[in-house]
């Protein structure tokens, strides 16, 4: 490295470490109100500056942050800051290796999930977080939920209690944590890509709308939790309650994507125009949130079907822009 790069690499990294200085003292004056959002914005910074200046680099300046952090924040702040400069660092250096789109997404819901399992139960204390007050909390107000919903219907009450066993729960908890890793390691990707694009630097790959399909065992997974599903409703087999329902929840994640997918294609199509577009897309999103039917039909309709796929091939042939 020249002196003018080195000098340049100085300058750079002590900014960014005196800008994360002021978030994380603003941090602490809200009481760690944006713990939880620090893992979406440190490892941008962090991105750049590894491609900027390379992997050896970059661990001085996330060595720096560290150290500030021990300084002005928390014990649980600090642990936050350590994962999500390890995720800069590891996607940035994916990004100089030219690792794929799910090469880079996998590392950082590797990180996320291993930050949450430290955080749940190694760490747990130190978070002030105590699985077992959590299960039961969740059991208690679900009980009191299906109570008021079923109004009088002892046999669907009866039904839903059985299953909110600790297990169950546990099961549950865990899932919801793994899905925000994905869903964590999407945006970081997503955002990555738009910082990157606004700077003019390389960005790493996206995969076209057009190329996302549903592989053939989703499709398989998906029909068979629906069929378990119709079978338990019609048979007594409820020791197998747990499991299907879980791959329920499973499979409304999935549907939920590939609807987002349809919705958002069509809308496209019908609406060029950007701003009336937002408002309907909104909307949309909006009524699908609340009415888990139309979710579960969307979804349905992109994973089985190549309608998506017909959409944009129309876009193409009439040369509809995404204003």
């Amino acid at each position: 490295m020249n002196n003018g790069k080195r000098v340049n690499s100085i300058t750079y990294g002590a900014l960014m470490t005196a800008l994360l200085g002021v978030v994380l003292f603003f941090n602490r004056q809200t009481a760690g109100t944006f713990d939880l959002y620090l893992f979406w914005i440190i490892p941008l910074p962090v991105i750049v500056y590894v491609l900027k200046f390379g992997i050896r680099q970059s661990f001085v300046l996330a060595t720096s942050m560290v150290l500030l952090s021990f300084i002005i924040a928390s014990p649980v702040t600090v642990f936050y800051v350590v994962g999500s400069i390890t995720v800069g660092l590891i996607y940035g250096y994916g990004m100089t290796k030219r690792w794929s789109s799910l090469k880079l997404i996998i590392s950082v819901i590797i990180v996320s999930l291993v930050m949450s399992t430290l955080s749940l139960f190694v760490f747990a204390n130190v978070f002030g977080y105590n699985i077992t007050k959590e299960i039961t909390w969740y059991r208690e107000t679900f009980t009191s939920m299906v109570d008021r919903i079923a109004s009088g219907n002892e046999t669907l009450a009866s039904m839903v209690v059985s299953l909110l066993q600790d297990r169950f729960i546990l099961t549950l908890i865990i899932f919801s944590e793994v899905v925000t890793s994905i869903m964590e390691g999407i945006l970081i990707h997503l955002l990555s890509f738009a910082l990157l694009k606004k700077l003019k630097m390389e960005t790493p790959p996206i995969k076209p709308i057009s190329e996302i399909t549903a592989p053939k065992w989703l499709k398989v997974f998906v029909f068979t939790s629906f069929a378990a599903l119709f079978i338990s409703s019609i048979t007594a087999v409820s020791q197998y309650n747990d499991i299907i329902m879980l791959a329920m929840v499973i499979v409304y994640a999935i549907c939920m994507l590939y609807g987002y997918l349809l919705v958002v294609t069509i809308v496209t199509l019908k609406y060029p125009n950007k701003a009336t577009r937002t408002l309907v897309l909104s909307a949309i999103v909006i009524v699908m949130f609340f009415f888990p039917p139309l979710t579960y039909i969307c979804g349905l309709v992109d994973i089985y079907t190549n309608t998506r796929q017909n959409i944009i091939r129309e876009i193409a042939k009439n040369g509809i822009s995404n204003r």
